[in-house]
């Protein structure tokens, strides 16, 4: 993965494939490069919800971690850990097995807030949700 290359980028997945919510998703990083992320995730039976469909609030948490491709892509390039202060979810079709593909980029990147968005696809690359969102840099002081 190109990542090895960028310390930023190399930095940023450690911190997130050490975090206990990451691996009990079972996220996985597919594609890591400045400014845009992949990630991938095999759906599970206990992701579906009462209608046999993959519950939006697992849709939601892999949109916020991909701007996180939202935050993550932001991170990949500020060099800051970042908080979602906003994010607005579209989801477009329902889906119940194979994998889970999301995608995200930056739309603009000021000094302290960052826009981006993110997409889910399916195996067949059928877009499932979309997703903008704020996100504010933290810097330490």
């Amino acid at each position: 993965m190109s990542c090895q290359k960028d310390p930023l980028l190399a930095e940023a997945l450690t911190k997130f494939e050490e975090s206990p919510f990451w691996n009990w998703l079972g996220l996985e990083a597919h594609r890591i490069e400045p400014g845009e992320v992949q990630l991938k995730l095999a759906i599970r039976p206990d992701f579906l919800n009462v209608v046999r469909s993959v519950h939006g609030g697992v849709y939601a948490s892999i949109l916020d971690t991909t701007m996180t491709t939202m935050g993550f892509t932001v991170r990949s390039l500020a060099g800051y850990p970042v908080v979602t202060v906003n994010m607005n979810i579209h989801y477009l079709k329902a889906t119940n097995q194979g994998n889970l593909w999301s995608k995200g980029r930056i739309i603009s990147m000021g000094k302290s807030l960052a826009t981006a968005e993110a997409y889910i696809y399916d195996d067949e690359e059928n877009p499932l949700a979309h997703s903008t969102g704020t996100f504010k840099m933290v810097r330490n002081k």
